[in-house]
């Protein structure tokens, strides 16, 4: 028989009329009576009667005789009873015939084909790295493997290792450069006994041990040789041997990898051993000339031809073969040969043209010529079923074609393709029948001419063996499950292809191939034997998949299961996780993947035996398994979503929870056995409930053990509902009041386990196996999703479901109340055990509230984020109660932390400020026993206190203090809390100027910080302070703080930038109380303040509220807070200053006539230091700009060159530019202070860009208005400065008021001096203040004033009268105040008041050059 080929029915000789009376088998009757095989030996998998070992459903006879059936699991030690229940025996069943197996492991499995590897290999073959070329003999049922120096002959269908195999040393020596020698089993005719043929590869050298057995025996190390040796003449140097082919009797045909063929024949025409051989020529080879001798002994060069691959069939005559050869460039040569040695050509036949022809339309347009780059790798003969057991002979001559399967490749190198073609030879014709891409199979290398290609019979199914592969190809199309569906019209309509499939070897461990050959199974089974390097031998049985058309392709489900259950078998050769994954959508893959995991965890699977003895065993088998699935999908597929992701994740976590359940389960179950009385234990009870109340398609069991164990098998997806029924049964319990508490406590206790093993179990596997399920474990720290995006498109968590979250608040409640109740001295150990996980019961229940909110969030819908709120607020409350009856039960720190962690202020300041009440007042009262116990407990709570103020800082402070406020007794606490927490207030009362009233006070009292005392001061007043009486006062005591801080150097350099800040804010308050006295005489009589500002707006406001309303709005507010005693800014001053209309009163200590601008520039001048420089250098453009736009500049410009020079002087002297320049530069504001005097033109866009106003935080609106009222003034000024010389105005003001000056300095030093002798007498009352160089006189107060006021109206109580009712009937009549001035044009007298238009000479309209225009 062929080595490679599939066998032909031998010919009738005379060697083999005896063996062909049997029906042409080789097996004698009782040996095939004891192999039938009928249906019965094949029971399906998961039913009963399966194997003991791990059986393939698809046993296979082999020609021998043996009956071998493949192991389903790769495990021959589990063990099997009719069901799915796992127990704890291994009792076997008698009820149901067992098949037999053959020990093998399976590999891979599907429902087309499944590999296994065969146990028979001897290890030595298996060791890495040993290279080996393998043959079988499927007739005796051995197998030869031959290395470079030894063979080894074992019977493959051993059902174990085979540990002594026959083994022969090789005769010849062969270099580790050379190829591995050439090895076949021979049997012939009657001869029960099988010889061994070994060949060199390189030098042609032949070795026949007739009988192996007589060769063992004799020994190859005596000196009789029991060999026949020989040599293959006409081998040309460098010429190697490239395969060895059975030719049945005739002998063996060897092909060269020159091209040549020799037949080589190993007895003579007697009949006896001798080694001959001859070289196959075709008709146009056959040497003719001495030059073809001359040819010869060039070398192999010379002979160079396309290589072949030859294949032996029976002939016609008795002992002939007929040799089919055929090129890599598709030519098909014929000779026949027989057992005398004779060789006869017989034809030749080239059909390279109608395969090149045939793969053009494979491809299209410019690709079309990759069909020329055509090469024939290797061929079968295509078998053709006869009704009789009469050989007919296919030859290129005869009337019927030949069948031949073809192996191409096609294409250049790096974009080559594979096609199997169906050819039909016949005479000089060759016909194409089918072309079958090999698609399944993607090359990796360039060595793609090593490719072997066999067809088992029946021949439904081809085996391609490439260097990394193991194809399998069907080769016929299956038929349609609707045979009509093609004519219905549906151009979607694709007819099933035929099945491929291509399994690859790993390329971690040097595997290879490195032999097949076909096994006869006499069934609808197709299988082969191949042989790898580095494992051994595998067998391949193939289904025919044309029968159902769901086999045309492996689905998606199937191929990962293979990669899952098999391709973690540490000594699996095959690479599973390999796949054509182009053709899966994403919609597919994520069912199948959720299938498989849903299976492993509910046992649905038939991958994995439910019959493991451990149940922990079998619980650590299905969790790798499902780590695997996960590894395998994210490492071969394209990403899952996240919904998916979730449920693989959670599939995890039930299995890895249902572990630690397992565990928790055997310790309650000894307790429970060790006891007086032994009971079933808490989850026996709930495993009962969870059979009576819920429909589970498993085998109800009347023992409880029994039900415990299935439910681990079987019922793990269920746990929520184990949870649950565990709190039902105590509170059942607890409620029929009949049972013993010490009983009823026992059982809180299983239940507080199982709660905390499953829930802890499973959010610790969430964490850490985030990264193996493509999540991200820092987004969620303890299992727990913090962010509600995170939720969205995940289903309902199966741990914070609505019965869950019930369930686990109740029992917590119930099981610290059990704890508390049942607390007696035989129970202590129980009740504390109880009490501490209330704790972890306590920190689950928060878990489940903060999933399920985020959850609900999530949603999106009104529905659920009100649901959200709810459950928000309800955690809140149900934490606040737990919390509290935790420290009820003695577990203060486990709620301390609890609080702590979840940053539970109000409930942490609680019970710590509550704890140290208690130890304070028990150390008060206790006596000295006692006292040192309660001392060391006070010093842990105030290093717990230390440590949360350092943790949590302003946020624990703030509650902390807060619930000290709240107790009544704030004064002793504040006491205590500068005596115990001194540090700590501090740090709190300086955390935040809003505490600095408190902070000041601490700062005094307990610190003695006068210096800091005086900041916070400082900054209460200027930043808090809305009364200017209590800002006066908190200025004075900071002004105190300071001088006590620095009692030797009052004015040290450190403290100076606090002290003119000081003084500069004392200098707003005595400017402001002058406002108020500007305007007291006029508004003492009004009745209420809301009468007062209005006398105030009608008298100083009316200019303003004509030409700019904005900035009107605000001096109406600010004089609203003059007159209502309300501290001013330094903004709002100085509008009051610069806005208000300016009267000369009769009382020149309080008029504002002359002063106003000077008073806003002292302001400024005085707080510059402690201003941003664009704010004050914005405020003194300001301050400039209101000066001269309040200057009435017609006036000077009337008659000017007319005008004697001393009454032009005498109209300057009356301008508010010249009192501002004349009280500045008296002042020497000027020239010492950081004012100056700003041109008309430096001072135009002041207060008209948002850049100005940016700091104000005005609103758009109001931004809008106030700079559309600067403007006004802008343009008012232009014209000013364009019609009216403004600038030389200004300029000569300034050379009249130094001249003034020069003038009197006598008169000057002497009011000076005056002014300095009553500032003096006045200190006490003002503070030391005075007007001039950035200091301001302090006045009286607002009612020694108003006396002062009342009591010279009293005086001149007529005269008063008049004067008053005088002005007010002025300013009804809308007389202008003092500053509206005549203006006479062209000899009419018109009255200009500011912001007012007027008509020039020419009689055109001119903008008004005072206070803007309307």
């Amino acid at each position: 028989m062929s080595s490679t080929a599939t066998p032909e029915p031998e010919p009738r000789t005379l060697r083999t009329v005896r063996r062909k009376r049997h029906d042409d088998s080789l097996r004698t009757a009782p040996r095939r009576k004891r192999s039938k095989i009928s249906e019965d030996s094949f029971v399906a998998r998961g039913e009963e009667g399966q194997y003991e070992g791990t059986g393939d459903a698809n046993g296979h006879a082999l020609a021998g005789g043996r009956k071998v059936s493949g192991p389903m699991n790769g495990d021959s030690n589990h063990q099997y009873l009719n069901g799915n229940l796992v127990v704890r025996g291994g009792r076997k069943s008698t009820a149901t015939r067992t098949g037999r197996s053959d020990g093998a492991q399976v590999l891979t499995q599907n429902a087309n084909y499944t590999i296994k590897s065969l146990p028979s290999t001897p290890r030595e073959l298996k060791r890495a790295g040993n290279e080996f070329r393998g043959t079988l003999s499927v007739s005796t049922g051995q197998a030869l493997a031959v290395t470079r120096g030894q063979a080894f002959i074992w019977d493959y269908t051993s059902h174990a290792t085979v540990t002594h195999p026959r083994m022969f040393d090789v005769p010849f020596s062969v270099k580790d450069a050379d190829p591995l020698p050439f090895g076949a089993l021979v049997t012939a005719g009657t001869s029960v006994e099988t010889g061994l043929l070994l060949m060199s590869a390189a030098a042609g050298h032949v070795v026949f041990h007739e009988s192996i057995e007589r060769a063992a025996s004799m020994g190859l190390f005596q000196e009789r040789k029991p060999g026949v040796e020989g040599t293959i003449t006409g081998v040309f140097n460098g010429e190697h041997v490239t395969a060895l082919t059975a030719a049945d009797s005739a002998g063996f045909i060897v092909t060269f990898d020159s091209g040549r063929i020799a037949h080589l024949t190993l007895r003579d025409m007697q009949g006896k051993v001798r080694i001959q051989a001859q070289f196959l020529r075709a008709g146009s080879q056959v040497k003719t000339s001495i030059f073809d001798s001359i040819k010869g002994a060039l070398g192999a060069a010379a002979w160079k031809m396309d290589s072949a691959t030859v294949r032996t069939r029976a002939a016609g005559q008795r002992g002939q073969t007929q040799v089919v050869a055929i090129t890599e460039q598709a030519d098909m040569k014929v000779w026949e040969v027989d057992w005398s040695g004779r060789s006869a050509w017989t034809g030749s036949i080239s059909f390279r043209n109608q395969l090149v022809d045939e793969l053009r339309r494979s491809y299209s347009g410019e690709t079309q010529g990759q069909a020329e780059q055509l090469a024939v790798l290797d061929y079968a003969f295509v078998e053709q079923q006869q009704a009789s057991d009469a050989v007919e002979v296919h030859t290129v001559a005869a009337d019927k074609p030949l069948e031949v399967l073809l192996l191409l490749r096609v294409g250049h190198v790096g974009q080559q393709h594979h096609y199997l073609c169906e050819m039909s030879l016949g005479g000089t014709s060759a016909v194409i029948k089918q072309m079958h891409s090999v698609s399944s199979y993607q090359s990796t290398g360039t060595k793609t001419s090593a490719a072997k290609l066999v067809l088992p019979r029946p021949g439904h199914t081809a085996v391609i063996i490439f260097e990394d592969a193991i194809v399998v190809a069907a080769l016929i199309r299956p038929e349609s499950a609707d045979p009509e569906a093609q004519f219905h019209g549906d151009e979607s309509y694709i007819a099933p292809q035929p099945f491929q499939g291509a399994i690859y070897l790993r390329s971690d461990k040097g595997f290879a191939f490195t032999g097949v050959e076909s096994e006869d199974t006499r069934s609808a089974v197709a299988s082969c034997c191949v042989f790898v390097q580095g494992t051994g031998l595998m067998r391949i049985t193939v289904n025919d998949s044309t029968e159902d058309p769901g086999l045309s392709q492996i689905s998606t489900k199937s191929k990962i299961e293979q990669a899952v259950f098999f391709g973690v078998l540490p000594d699996n050769a095959l690479d599973l996780s390999r796949y054509e994954k182009k053709t899966r959508t994403q919609p597919e893959l994520e069912t199948a993947v959720l299938a498989i995991s849903h299976e492993i965890l509910t046992m649905q699977t038939s991958m994995i035996p439910s019959s493991l003895v451990s149940i922990e065993d079998h619980l650590a088998r299905r969790a790798k398994a499902l780590n695997t699935l996960i590894a395998h999908v994210r490492s071969s597929y394209p990403p899952l979503s996240r919904e998916t992701t979730w449920r693989l994740l959670w599939d995890g976590e039930r299995l890895a929870a249902g572990q630690a359940l397992w565990q928790v389960s055997e310790k309650h179950k000894a307790i429970a056995r060790s006891e007086e009385r032994p009971r079933p234990t808490l989850l026996h009870e709930c495993v009962r409930m969870l059979q009576d109340t819920e429909y589970t398609a498993v085998k109800q069991l009347d023992s409880s053990d029994e039900q415990v164990r299935q439910m681990f098998v079987l019922q793990l997806a269920h746990l929520d509902k184990i949870l649950c029924h565990a709190y039902s049964v105590v509170d059942d319990l607890t409620e029929e009041g009949e049972r013993p508490l010490a009983f009823i406590l026992r059982l809180a206790s299983e239940a507080d386990d199982i709660w905390i093993s499953v829930l802890e179990t499973a959010l610790r596997f969430r964490v850490e196996n985030a990264e193996l399920y493509g999540l991200q474990s820092d987004t969620m720290p303890e299992g727990i999703l913090t962010e509600d995006a995170a939720y969205i498109k995940i289903p309902e968590f199966w741990t914070s479901g609505q019965t869950m979250m019930k369930s686990i608040t109740l029992l917590t409640k119930l099981a610290g109340q059990i704890s508390e109740s049942a607390y007696e001295a035989e129970t202590e150990d129980l009740c504390s055990k109880v009490a501490m996980e209330n704790a972890q019961l306590v920190q689950l229940t928060c878990h489940i509230y903060e999933e399920r909110i985020h959850w609900d969030r999530s949603r999106g819908t009104q529905r659920y984020v009100a649901e959200a709120e709810a459950l928000q607020e309800k955690a809140v409350k149900t934490r606040t109660e737990q919390l509290r009856e935790l420290v009820g039960i003695g577990q203060l720190p486990a709620a301390l932390h609890l609080a702590e962690k979840y940053r539970d202020m109000c409930n942490l300041t609680t019970m710590i400020v509550d704890e140290a009440t208690y130890l304070r007042q028990s150390f008060v009262e206790t006596g000295e026993v006692s006292k040192e116990v309660v001392k060391p407990r006070m010093d842990e709570n105030a290093a717990r206190i230390g440590r949360y103020f350092r943790k949590f800082g302003d946020e624990f402070g703030n509650a902390m203090f807060d619930y000290g406020l709240m107790t009544g007794n704030a004064g002793d606490f504040f006491r205590n809390a500068q005596e115990d927490w001194g540090k700590y207030l501090k740090t709190w009362l300086r955390a935040d100027p809003a505490r600095a009233k408190l902070c000041w006070i601490n700062d005094v009292i307990a610190e003695k910080d006068y210096a800091h005392a005086s900041e916070m001061l400082t900054v209460v007043a200027t930043a808090q302070e809305d009364s200017l009486w209590s800002k006066e006062v908190e200025l004075s005591l900071a002004k105190l703080n300071l001088l006590a801080a620095s009692p030797i150097n009052p004015t040290s350099t450190d403290k100076r930038p606090m002290a003119t800040l000081i003084e500069s804010e004392l200098l707003i308050t005595s400017t402001q109380r002058r406002v108020y006295a500007y305007l007291l005489p006029e508004i003492h009589a009004a009745i209420d303040p809301s009468a007062e500002l209005e006398i105030a707006l009608e008298l100083y406001a009316r200019t303003t509220r004509k030409y700019h309303p904005t900035l009107y709005a605000q001096l109406e507010n600010t004089l609203g807070k003059v007159v209502s005693h309300i501290a001013l800014s330094l903004e709002e001053l100085i509008d009051a200053l610069t806005l208000m209309d300016r009267y000369d009163t009769r009382d020149p200590d309080t008029s504002l006539h002359e002063s106003a601008f000077y008073l806003a520039l002292q302001l400024l001048n005085v707080n510059w230091p402690h201003l941003d420089s664009d704010r004050a250098d914005y405020l003194l453009r300001l301050i400039w700009k209101r000066v001269y736009v309040s200057t009435n500049w017609g006036t000077l410009n009337r008659n000017h060159e007319s005008r004697p020079e001393e009454e032009t002087h005498d109209l300057l002297r009356n301008t508010p530019l010249y009192h501002t320049i004349m009280l500045g530069t008296e002042d020497l504001l000027f020239t010492q202070g950081h004012t100056t005097i700003l041109d008309p033109p430096d001072v135009l866009g002041a207060g008209s860009s948002a850049a100005d106003l940016a700091y104000l935080q005005y609103g758009a609106d109001w931004l809008a208005g106030v700079i559309k009222d600067n403007e006004s003034m802008d343009r008012t000024l232009l014209s000013a400065i364009e019609k009216y010389k403004c600038a030389e105005w200004t300029t000569e003001c300034k050379r009249l008021a130094l001249a003034d000056l020069e003038i009197h300095p006598e008169a000057e030093a002497a009011d000076r001096q005056a002014e300095e002798e009553a500032e003096a007498g006045m200190e006490t009352s003002t503070n030391g203040h005075g007007p001039g160089k950035g200091v301001a006189g302090e006045w009286e107060g607002d009612e020694e004033r108003e006396e002062y006021v009342l009591e010279e109206s009293e005086g001149e109580e007529g005269e008063d009268a008049v004067r008053v009712d005088d002005r007010w009937a002025r300013v009804r009549e809308g007389d202008s105040p003092n500053w509206a001035v005549k203006i006479e044009d062209d000899g009419e007298e018109t009255e200009q008041a500011a912001g007012s238009e007027v008509e020039d000479e020419e009689g055109e309209e001119v903008e008004d050059v005072s206070m803007g225009e309307d």
